[in-house]
């Protein structure tokens, strides 16, 4: 059996540092910082598959240096010369000069990962033994990217549904700052959108005589954690006419 010139315990190292978050960014944050720290590379990245109708074949989805740095390396620009995309084959490896040596490879059904280092490219023997790891990179970028996806479409359906529903809401932080409602609760308000009460509290927003009240009223919900149900509530509108409301704050 042929000898790895990298211990074992730094291939484990590297594939546990794999899919510990369901957020991609945290995800491949967290991997790339450790193929930097255990292969010895200077910069790495991570390219996915481009949308349908996307001027280019990929997208550069994480790097490290961030994206502004890694474009003036030396290195990075005479492998984007010859984009893993592109290649006939992966892995693949080349240079620039003798300063910096690039390595690229396929992360199945999800995109290339980018690696580069300074003084020596990585052996054969490595590149192989890193292509196991690069397909669990590969799954768990997948695996992040449908999270993301479905988490964007249940967003999407609750939001429609707010939006919907004969009823005004909202909800709010421990310091009574709005952190969204839905459309018919802006209007309320005199706003154009949801969007524009986030971050928002009662008092930067045109006063009424029931201002404090409201406040108070959400207030010792907060504190107390007892819930007022079906209360009556009197309710003056932007243009100054009122209505009667049954309020219920949890």
């Amino acid at each position: 059996m042929r000898r790895l010139d990298i211990p074992l315990e730094i291939l484990y190292e590297l594939a546990m540092s794999i899919g510990n978050s369901t957020d991609l960014e945290e995800n491949l944050q967290e991997a790339l910082s450790a193929y930097l720290q255990k292969l010895h590379c200077f910069a790495g990245a991570v390219f996915a598959v481009a949308p349908e109708k996307h001027p280019e074949p990929a997208v550069l989805v994480k790097s490290i240096p961030r994206t502004s740095t890694i474009h003036r390396n030396e290195g990075y620009r005479a492998a984007m010369a010859y984009p893993g995309w592109s290649a006939g084959g992966l892995p693949s490896k080349g240079s620039a000069g003798l300063d910096y040596y690039y390595h690229w490879f396929d992360l199945p059904e999800y995109g290339w990962l980018l690696l580069i280092r300074t003084h020596q490219p990585l052996s054969n023997g490595l590149q192989n033994a890193l292509l196991d790891i690069n397909n669990k990179l590969a799954v768990s970028a997948r695996a992040c990217r449908a999270t993301a996806a479905h988490l964007h479409e249940s967003r999407h359906l609750l939001r429609t549904v707010l939006d919907t529903i004969p009823a005004r809401v909202f909800w709010k932080d421990r310091e009574l700052r709005y952190l969204g409602c839905n459309t018919a609760f802006a209007g309320d308000k005199g706003l154009a959108s949801a969007a524009d009460l986030v971050g928002r509290d009662d008092r930067s927003l045109p006063r009424t005589r029931h201002s404090e009240a409201y406040r108070a009223d959400d207030l010792r919900v907060i504190e107390t954690g007892e819930p007022m149900r079906n209360q009556e509530e009197l309710q003056t509108r932007p243009d100054g006419s009122e209505r009667w409301l049954r309020t219920s704050k949890i």
